[in-house]
């Protein structure tokens, strides 16, 4: 899955928030909640914050984060908690990622055996021709 810029930025700011917290393990996070008006939030997206006072467009991200199930809103819109989902996903480094996307683009993976074969085959050539 692909998020945007600012909604894996808040992502992982939620999941650093709780591992300082309570750490690695993830049976705190029924527990765990963050405010909307956060000042740590606000440092790592000041853009979603600007001028409006109802911070529509922070709560949008919010919002399209828990419909793709990494993050629950708590109250009136004003408190948010990671999934297990969330945490697993804004947990994973470059490496995972890339293995994620190779194994659900299997296109990939046929493009990259034929580039191996015609270097194979190059290889083997070259070595029979001298």
């Amino acid at each position: 899955m692909k998020l945007p810029k600012s909604e894996k930025k808040v992502l992982i700011y939620l999941r650093d928030s709780y591992v300082g917290r309570h750490g690695t393990r993830e049976s705190n996070l029924e527990d765990f909640t963050i405010f909307v008006m956060d000042e740590g939030l606000k440092a790592v997206v000041p853009h979603l914050y600007g001028d409006d006072p109802s911070l529509s467009e922070l709560k949008s991200v919010f919002r399209e984060l828990a419909r793709r199930g990494l993050v629950r809103i708590h109250g009136a819109d004003r408190n948010y908690s990671l999934t297990r989902e969330g945490y697993t996903f804004a947990s994973k480094g470059w490496g995972q990622r890339l293995i994620d996307y190779l194994n659900s683009n299997p296109g990939v993976a046929i493009l990259i055996s034929i580039t191996s074969l015609v270097i194979s085959i190059a290889a083997y050539l070259k070595s029979n021709a001298t």
